[in-house]
C-alpha cells in the first residue's frame, strides 16, 4: 500500500465515522422526540441506523451523553433559526421584524422532531437529566432574551 493509498483510506474512514455519527443523531433524535427519554433504548436506535449497540460507544458514551446532545443541538438550531430570520429581515420595519420572528420561531417549534424533542426536553426533562438539561434551556433562554433585547433597542432607537 503507498502512502496516498493510506492517506485516502484514512479520509474514507472518517467520511464513514461523520456519516455514522449523523445517522445516529438523527435516529436519536427521532426517538427521544417519538418515545421520550425513558421510551427509547440505545438498541433501537442501533438498529435504525444498521449497526451494533456497542458501536454505538464509538461515538457517544452513553445515553444521557447523546439524548445531552441532542437536546443541545436543538436549542442551537432554534437559535441559529432566530438570528437567521433577524438577519433577513434586517431592513424591514421592527413590527415586521418581530412578526416574522414570531413565524419563523413558531414553525421550528412545530416540526415533528425537532420541534417535538424542543417541547419534551423544555417541558418533560428526564428525571436523571434534569439540571443538565435546565443548564441547557437557561443558557438557550439568555442568548434568546438577548437577541430580543437587541431588537427591542433598535426598535427603540428608530421610534418604532
Amino acid at each position: 500500500m503507498y502512502h496516498g493509498d493510506i492517506e485516502e483510506a484514512i479520509q474514507m474512514e472518517k467520511v464513514i465515522q461523520v456519516t455514522t455519527k449523523e445517522r445516529i443523531i438523527q435516529a436519536a433524535l427521532t426517538h427521544f422526540a417519538e418515545h421520550g427519554y425513558e421510551g427509547t433504548t440505545l438498541a433501537m436506535i442501533a438498529s435504525d441506523v444498521g449497526i451494533q449497540k456497542p458501536s454505538l460507544y464509538n461515538h457517544f458514551k452513553n445515553k444521557e451523553e447523546l439524548y445531552l446532545f441532542i437536546a443541545d443541538k436543538v436549542m442551537s438550531e432554534l437559535i441559529e433559526n432566530m438570528k437567521s430570520c433577524i438577519k433577513a429581515f434586517e431592513n424591514r420595519p421592527i413590527d415586521e421584524r418581530l412578526k416574522q420572528l414570531l413565524i419563523s420561531s413558531s414553525d421550528f417549534i412545530i416540526r415533528k422532531q425537532k420541534g417535538m424533542m424542543y417541547k419534551r426536553f423544555m417541558i418533560f426533562p428526564p428525571a436523571p437529566l434534569k439540571e443538565s438539561v435546565r443548564n441547557i434551556a437557561v443558557a438557550g433562554d439568555a442568548e434568546i432574551n438577548a437577541l430580543l433585547e437587541q431588537l427591542y433597542e433598535q426598535g427603540s432607537m428608530k421610534g418604532s
